[in-house]
């Protein structure tokens, strides 16, 4: 047929990597009625990240019907204050996996699935894989004899070459194979790729053995490093593992890749993970990671996986595989009514004209998702909210950590004011005086950013009206919601509420009171030292759990002190009156494991405060637990699993403990101005 629909397709980053190969899928898989055309005479355009619309400005987008792909899940870019506007400007979103087309779908995105593509005529097994291994290992500089984990994903984010890249998650991976090592197992770790140069350390730090295909080098290796294919095909065919440890992806392509190869894969459960991988090629934890692979090691228990994942990918994941599904994507934007220029939406992510490149520059935009306020901003914010002197609950004390944080980026706050000169206002769910909104609405629509979390009703078994409220509020005043957990934002959806504009922002402490100074070192010959707070005595707040422990706990191996209020009585767990958040930090410091029991709690404050001062987590898997704690704890769904927990933990102590990830205060503070500076 002759083509009826004129594509423009943008995104790619330049470097051949990941957002490249999305854009030659795509191009190679166009159904025979789309042709391939420049922006000015496009139909439709389509973006293989949101960023490659930034390049192209609103005024090119006018009349235009807008494709845009999810290149990392929406449950991440979410959490960009930028991203928020594209909802209503994209018409047709793309999910490369089961996992990101749920995600989307639970937040009322518009969305089909076009699964990610392997370049099979690069990425294929070769014939008599095990002598062909020896070989390649030879040829490598790879020992021979050794249990090689390969791993082939950058460290670190851009040219930093310090920091480790959390997406990536290395300082999860180091862990994982510094346990394997101490413990006497034969691994040897093949790194490729360039941006190695954070593992390189860790891992000579940690004494373990490994090799780096590449050119040693200091500086940026980008262009020196990077790879060809071909040769990332030998590699996957040289190791007996491919270990990956991301904490989110849209991907990764190297499972694709290592499945593709017919090489053992072991994952979290990212991005396209449970799409292609085998039960057994899955993991949650640090400790279920290390018991994989020595699983693996002694058994062999890997080797069943390989062929139902390499067919996986020779079904689901080629060109001929994904087009049925690209050309759904276009069958249903033909049906669509482009916009037109009185009513073209204007998101903040999007200037009305643009200079912006492909390329490089694309790449340094991206890194500015959450540019830190300079000191001095000149910004005025009010803040809605009845203060309480400490100790009280956690909203109260997340927004007396927000405020100073804010004033010290140089933001003059103040408290529930309302005048001209104000730049914008920040509303607490809906604990203030609501007389102000009276006052509030004879301005001329002020910035407003709404904090939300709940649904109240969910966490506390009642008060629905009080949600009803919130977003009878939100609806009417707010510029932009602030939600404090993906979880939390998920029910509200499923409540049937509809935030305004929303941006998941999670809570982070004071740094200056919550951190591990003077934390007190775990230690093997005494007691395990386990502590729990909560502000609240809800039942919902865990009591039966807590009751549960103080009846079975072996109390010869742990001392128990609950701060705070319980809905319990104790008899072996101390129970200590709440402190302000000094004490608490220090008393939090002296402990060796924070347990958590509270049910759909939205973004818990004691849970952040107990990690952010080195405490590993055992965390009831309900509200938003999982998300705060992430590799840094061990989750629950009963009481009798806690012991166990307790032992895998302690076994594991400080390579769980070293994987606790927590958000600064001043990147949360940056990215609640950057939602009031972005409109």
């Amino acid at each position: 047929p002759a083509p009826t629909m004129q594509l423009h397709l943008t995104g790619g980053d330049g470097f051949g990597w990941a957002l490249d190969e999305d854009v030659r899928t795509i191009r190679e898989a166009l159904p025979r009625t789309v042709e391939l055309a420049g922006i000015k005479n496009a139909d439709v355009v389509y973006a293989a990240w949101w960023e490659g619309l930034a390049q192209l400005g609103t005024d090119a987008l006018v009349g235009k019907r807008i494709v845009c792909a999810f290149d990392n899940p929406l449950f991440h870019w979410i959490t960009i204050p930028r991203f928020r506007g594209l909802k209503d400007l994209v018409d047709v979103w793309v999910a490369h996996s089961s996992q990101g087309l749920e995600q989307a779908r639970a937040l009322g995105y518009e969305c089909e699935l076009v699964p990610y593509c392997l370049r099979t005529e690069i990425f294929s097994p070769l014939a008599g894989k095990e002598h062909r291994k020896r070989l390649l290992r030879e040829k490598y500089g790879i020992p021979v004899n050794a249990y090689i984990i390969g791993n082939f994903q950058r460290d670190t984010e851009g040219s930093d070459l310090v920091s480790p890249k959390p997406q990536k998650g290395p300082d999860v991976f180091a862990e994982i194979v510094r346990v394997l090592h101490t413990a006497g197992v034969p691994v040897h770790v093949l790194l490729a790729g360039p941006r190695r140069h954070w593992m390189r350390r860790k891992l000579a730090q940690y004494g373990v053995p490994f090799t780096a295909i590449g050119t040693p080098m200091e500086g940026d290796d980008l262009k020196v490093n990077l790879l060809p294919r071909g040769t990332l095909n030998d590699l996957y065919q040289a190791v007996d593992l491919t270990l990956l440890t991301s904490r989110w992806e849209g991907g990764p392509y190297a499972i694709l890749e290592a499945a593709g190869t017919r090489c053992k894969v072991l994952s979290t459960r990212v991005g396209l993970a449970e799409d292609v991988l085998e039960p057994e090629s899955l993991f949650d934890d640090v400790p279920a990671a290390i018991a994989a692979v020595r699983l693996d090691i002694e058994r062999g228990a890997l080797a069943r996986t390989v062929e139902p994942q390499f067919q996986r990918v020779l079904g689901n994941h080629t060109t001929r595989a994904i087009e049925p599904h690209v050309a759904r994507v276009f069958e249903r934007v033909e049906k669509l009514t482009p916009r037109v220029a009185t009513t073209a939406p204007r998101p903040s992510i999007l200037p009305k004209t643009s200079s912006t490149t492909i390329g490089h520059r694309i790449v340094r935009l991206a890194k500015r998702f959450l540019p830190p306020p300079a000191p001095g901003t000149g910004l005025t914010v009010s803040m809605f909210r009845e203060f309480v002197k400490p100790p009280y609950g956690g909203g109260n004390q997340f927004m007396l950590a927000l405020r100073g944080e804010m004033e010290r980026l140089g933001v003059r706050v103040v408290n529930n004011q309302i005048a001209d000169s104000i730049d914008g206002y920040l509303f607490d769910s809906l604990w203030f005086d609501q007389k102000l909104l009276l006052r509030l609405a004879r301005l001329n629509r002020p910035q407003v950013l709404h904090r939300i979390d709940g649904p109240i009703h969910l966490y506390r078994g009642k008060d629905k009206e009080l949600d009803d409220r919130i977003f009878e509020i939100n609806q009417e005043f707010a510029t932009t919601s602030v939600i404090q957990s993906v979880f939390t934002l998920q029910r509200i959806y499923s409540t049937g509420y509809r935030p305004v504009s929303p941006v998941v922002v999670r809570n982070a402490p004071d740094a200056a009171i919550f951190n591990r100074t003077n934390k007190v070192p775990f230690a093997t010959g005494r007691k395990v030292r386990l502590i729990s707070s909560s502000w609240s005595d809800n039942p919902r707040k865990g009591g039966a759990v807590y009751k549960w422990l103080d009846e079975n706990l072996d109390w010869t191996k742990y001392d128990y002190e609950f701060l705070g209020r319980a809905s319990a009585n104790f008899n072996n767990i101390r129970r200590i009156e709440p402190v302000p958040s000094q004490q608490l930090a220090d008393c939090l410091r002296n402990f060796d494991i924070y347990i958590t029991a509270s049910e759909n709690d939205p973004c818990s404050n004691a849970l952040i405060e107990a990690l952010s001062c080195g405490l590993p987590a055992i965390f009831l898997r309900s509200g938003g637990h999982p998300e705060l704690a992430g590799m840094g704890g061990l989750g629950f769904d009963h009481p009798e699993e806690i012991p166990a927990l307790i032992d895998r933990l302690v076994e594991h102590y400080a390579a769980i403990q070293a994987c606790i990830q927590v958000r600064s205060i001043t990147d949360v503070a940056s990215a609640y101005l950057a939602c009031l500076k972005d409109r």
